[in-house]
Formats: C-alpha cells, structure tokens, sequence
C-alpha cells in the first residue's frame, strides 16, 4: 500500500458530486484490502465491492441469531426496520448511547465474526501506512462498531425503498453530536465541507427480490437538510426520490456473504423487499479526522502509546499520523 495522500475535498457552497470517471468506478475483490476502502474515501471511487467475504454458512447462523434475538428493536419509521443497537441519531441520548449495552457481539454467539475479522485486517494494513485506524472515542467510551439492521418492504407512499432518499451527513452533524469525535471527520466551516465518508455494509443475508442500494451523484450542502428538517420525516425516515431527479445513479447488488463500501456523503436509498428471505445487513461508518496526531493525544492522551507505535511503523512523527475514525 502507498504512502497516504488525504487531501480535503474543494471547499463548496452549493451540491457537490463525483467526476463521472469516479462514480462510475467501482472496485471489486474478493479479499480486503485498506488501499480499496481509502479509494472509496478519497473519492477516486464510489464503491469497493467485496464479493462473498463471508461464508454463507456462518451467515445463515448469523441471520438465525437476529430472527430469535430478545434484543431486537423497532425503528419509529415507515417502514419499519428491525434493529440491534443503535446509532446516537437514533437513539436521541447522547448519554444513552454511550452507557447502553453491547448486544451486536450476541447475534454472533457460536460462529465466525468476520466483522471482527475485517476491522482487524484493516487496521493492521493501515498500520503499515502510517494510519491510526480506530473507533471513535468520547470521554473514555468507545463509540459502537456496527448495528444490524433489517429492512423491510417499499414505503407507505409507494416510492419503492425501504431506506429512503437520504446521505449520512445528519448522523455527523445533527445537533446531538455536536463536539462529538465523528465530527473531527468534517471541516470547520460556515458551511461544512465533508471529506468523503464511507459507509461499510456486510450482507449476512438477502430476500428473494429487491433490496438494491441504490446511488445518486449528489452530495447536497448541510443547509439543504437544514432547509427540510421538518419534512424529511413527513412519510418515514429520508426524502422523496423527486429531489434527485436527473443526477446519475449507480445500482449495486449485494449477494449473501458480500460486504460493500460506498461514499455515503452521495445521496443514497435501500429499495424495498419481496419474497423468500429477510435483508440483514450490519453497518459502520468511517472518516478522515481532520485532526493531526498531536491534537489527538492531546485530547485522548491514553492514544499516545498506541499514535507512536503507528508512527514508528510508518516511518512517520506523531504529529504526521493520519486517523481514519469509524463509529455507528
């Protein structure tokens, strides 16, 4: 793997997308590989599909341990979507969200956790760049590696999606997590300038038909959401398909076992499901933080041993230690 080049994004003030040479580019392996994944989160790329990662068997026992789980929860959208754990977006505490309990390691009870497997691969080919790869931290709590989630049938209003028109940038920037690590991931400005993120999505299993992810090549300005913060969730969580009429699109189709990385800053939806089977899938989020590695160990000074061994390894000072954060 090369030596990092994380340079931030053009400064916008209005809707920012992809060179068409990158959306329509997406990378495929069938191993994981960090260069792929910092591609994705440069922008040289909108996705990296890893094909059947994970073993089918170890994903049917998965599946099996969420359909029977106790710790199941019900999202309060339209429609509705199964849960395990809960991002701070949605669970709407921030204190709540640090203290509430692990229960994502319990759908792997018995089997292979290639979640696990993947985020320790990552890490480790990150390390030999010189990149600190880690969780988000606050206040001496790590934030959640992963939610699974289980999504249903089109939309009340018959759009057709089960996950709405919608990116991941309010999840970042929502009010709740203001001063929180994840936001480190985004410039400073008026009006702030993402630096590409990326959504990561390990398929334990899909339904007989439906169930796409669906990409438009529009990255809205934050004062967008603004603008719509009272109509976003009139019919269910995200927006009508309308508001990206006319943007290129790009279709991915997960198989059972794959895992696919996308930028998540461009507008995005989930269609719907029919048929045979339930869409599980277990998701995290990453970012550039914007911070170097002294300001880091500054704020975090239990990081400080784990930012040198990084930095010895990359041949690289502390203060030159690139951080990917990933949190839920």
């Amino acid at each position: 793997m090369n030596q990092p080049n994380f340079s931030p994004p053009t400064p916008r003030t209005r809707a920012q997308k992809l060179s068409r040479e990158a959306f329509n580019t997406v990378l495929h392996d069938d191993v994981v590989s960090a260069e792929k994944l910092e591609m994705v989160l440069r922008g040289d790329a909108v996705a990296y599909h890893i094909h059947g990662l994970m073993d089918r068997d170890v994903c049917d026992q998965v599946t099996n341990n969420f359909v029977h789980s106790p710790h199941k929860t019900t999202y309060k959208v339209t429609p509705l979507i199964e849960s395990i754990d809960s991002s701070l977006f949605t669970i709407g505490d921030r204190a709540k969200y640090l203290a509430q309990d692990y229960k994502t390691p319990t759908v792997y009870d018995g089997t292979r956790n290639y979640f696990a497997e993947t985020t320790q691969a990552l890490k480790e080919q990150f390390a030999d760049a010189g990149i600190n790869y880690r969780l988000v931290r606050e206040g001496g709590n790590e934030a959640f590696a992963s939610i699974f989630r289980r999504w249903g049938s089109a939309g009340s209003d018959e759009d057709g999606y089960a996950a709405r028109v919608h990116d991941d940038e309010d999840q970042v920037l929502h009010q709740l997590q203001e001063g929180f690590e994840t936001q480190t991931t985004y410039e400073e400005d008026e009006d702030p300038d993402p630096r590409w993120q990326v959504s990561a999505n390990y398929y334990h299993s899909v339904a007989q038909h439906g169930g796409d992810l669906e990409i438009w090549n529009i990255a809205p300005p934050h004062s967008f959401f603004q603008r719509y913060e009272d109509t976003e969730h009139e019919h269910g969580y995200g927006f009508h398909p309308d508001i990206v009429d006319g943007h290129d699109t790009k279709v991915l189709t997960p198989a059972q076992g794959d895992v696919i990385m996308f930028n998540s800053k461009l507008m995005h939806a989930v269609r719907g499901t029919s048929g045979a089977g339930i869409r599980l899938s277990a998701a995290t989020l990453s970012g550039i933080s914007n911070e170097d590695g002294e300001q880091m160990v500054a704020r975090h000074p239990e990081l400080r041993e784990e930012y040198e061994a990084v930095a010895r390894t990359g041949r690289r000072t502390v203060k030159d230690v690139q951080t990917i954060l990933y949190w839920s």
